[in-house]
């Protein structure tokens, strides 16, 4: 019973009193307890430290508990700070992130809008590129044909001018008797004309007579074969000359004096003759060409057939011009 009321005294003490981590009370009490007990008491005394030392164990048990709990507590409060820190700089970042990955795709629309914008302006440009170049390629190709069909008009004309040049000096009777032409000397008759028409020409004045055969047909139909005499002069001045006196003499017989002509320039002037009918118009041949005096102050060349329809639409163009001014 005493033992039972000193182990609760000390007990009560132990858990009143404060204890030092070098010297606690239970320690204290232990050696004074053990300094005190007197050598008759030694059963108890044992007994007691035994139990002491339980409610030491027990009380250190209790510190150690609590003090690991508080660190731990401690701990996890650190820990919890310094997750919720780290999770609000986190969200803080990816909000700041996001914003300048919201400003640089922004960025990155207005870009493509932009670009958007300027490629199709870049198709229009392209399209009225490509439709300038079609222009151009089809005026190029025009100005081309154009070239070609005037140097081509250009060659025939020459061609034909060098025909003709070398017919420069000679003159075509026509209007004789056929059979005249078959059975008499070309040179010999050429002269006997010229000095019907009181001509002055010598035989040394040409330099050569011949026949040409020629068929043509009448209104009728008809096919007529017919003869003329082709003079070649030694000069064409006195060709010339001749020319001009045999068109200043009036003579009831019907021989011609004409310039011989190559095959395509007589077709060119019969055709011109034929559009100018009845129109009160002049059509020769002078100077490398079949002209056709349109005005006093135009005379049209004609060197091929285009000239003809040129002349065709000219004369239509003047007939429709005459009749407005009439009304």
């Amino acid at each position: 019973m005493e033992e039972d009321i000193e182990l609760a005294q000390l007990t009560n003490r132990n858990s009143k009193t404060p204890r030092s981590p070098l010297s606690t009370p239970s320690q204290k009490r232990i050696r004074s307890n053990s300094e005190e007990v007197s050598p008759n008491k030694n059963s108890l005394s044992n007994a007691l430290t035994m139990d002491t030392i339980k409610i030491l164990i027990f009380e250190m048990g209790k510190e150690i508990s609590a003090s690991i709990k508080a660190e731990l507590n401690m701990n996890n409060e650190m820990m919890t700070t310094s997750l919720v820190n780290n999770i609000k700089t986190l969200h803080d970042t990816m909000n700041s992130n996001n914003k300048k990955l919201e400003t640089e795709i922004s960025a990155i629309n207005t870009n493509i809008s932009s670009l958007d914008t300027k490629f199709l302006a870049l198709e229009v440009d392209l399209r009225d590129t490509k439709t300038k170049m079609e222009s151009i390629e089809n005026t190029t190709n025009s100005a081309i044909s154009q070239v070609m069909k005037n140097q081509q008009h250009i060659d025939n004309k020459l061609q034909q001018m060098i025909k003709q040049s070398k017919l420069d000096n000679v003159i075509e009777i026509s209007g004789i008797d056929r059979n005249e032409i078959q059975t008499s000397d070309p040179k010999e008759l050429a002269l006997k004309i010229f000095s019907s028409f009181s001509l002055p020409v010598e035989n040394n004045d040409l330099s050569n007579v011949y026949k040409k055969e020629i068929e043509y047909t009448r209104k009728t139909g008809q096919t007529v074969k017919a003869s003329k005499l082709c003079v070649t002069f030694a000069e064409l001045d006195k060709k010339i000359a001749i020319m001009k006196q045999k068109r200043k003499i009036q003579d009831s017989r019907n021989i011609y004096f004409n310039t011989a002509l190559t095959e395509l320039n007589s077709y060119l002037l019969r055709h011109a003759k034929y559009l100018i009918k009845r129109k009160g118009l002049k059509a020769w041949y002078s100077d490398g060409a079949v002209r056709v005096k349109i005005t006093n102050e135009n005379n049209f060349p004609i060197y091929c057939e285009d000239d003809l329809i040129e002349l065709k639409n000219q004369l239509e163009t003047i007939q429709s011009n005459s009749a407005q001014n009439d009304q």
